[in-house]
């Protein structure tokens, strides 16, 4: 099993990607959490890397929001992510499109395992009303997140959306609050 998703996450990784962005840009995605998808904890960093849904300790809930309104008094950025080894999330995002600012709602389903290094995911995502304004297509996630010690952390995460695109992640980091120092 762990060669068989090693050898998919090399194959994401070394496929060519297409010149028009369908995936959420990772810079998008990745501004609710303060650290790396692999040395953060909690089910809003299993929306980046699915692994993370097999390394909580109990079942999560996270709510999040923006003060930041931006037509009609909406709020633009808003989501729910829950879960523990199987999780769900929705985020939903108003952001700029031709003819003004729209709305996207998107949705992930990840599962995640625990193995001797750390963990192993895969996620599935798509989009709701308003995928037409962004182009956006259905995708899947494979994660992987390595914790040789208590303080340090190794990840990587694959995506596809089955028509070429791929996007790659890898994040190297310490974890300072493991009582290593």
């Amino acid at each position: 099993m762990r060669r068989v998703l090693l050898l998919a996450i090399a194959a994401l990784l070394m496929t060519p990607v297409a010149a028009h962005a369908k995936l959420s840009p990772y810079l998008d995605e990745s501004g609710l959490i303060a650290t790396t998808p692999g040395t953060d904890d909690g089910a809003v960093a299993a929306t980046l890397n699915p692994a993370q849904w097999a390394l909580m300790e109990r079942p999560e809930t996270a709510i999040w929001w923006s003060d930041r309104q931006v037509s009609s008094g909406r709020r633009d950025d808003y989501g729910i992510a829950a879960g523990r080894g199987l999780g769900f999330s929705y985020r939903h995002r108003i952001l700029p499109a031709p003819g003004g600012a729209r709305g996207v709602g998107d949705y992930q389903i990840g599962l995640g395992f625990k193995d001797p290094l750390g963990a192993v995911g895969v996620s599935y995502g798509f989009s709701g009303p308003g995928r037409s304004a962004f182009d956006r297509t259905n995708f899947l996630s494979v994660g992987r997140i390595a914790r040789p010690t208590p303080w340090l952390s190794f990840s990587t995460t694959g995506r596809t959306d089955f028509s070429g695109e791929n996007q790659g992640d890898l994040d190297l980091g310490l974890r300072g609050h493991a009582r290593c120092f």
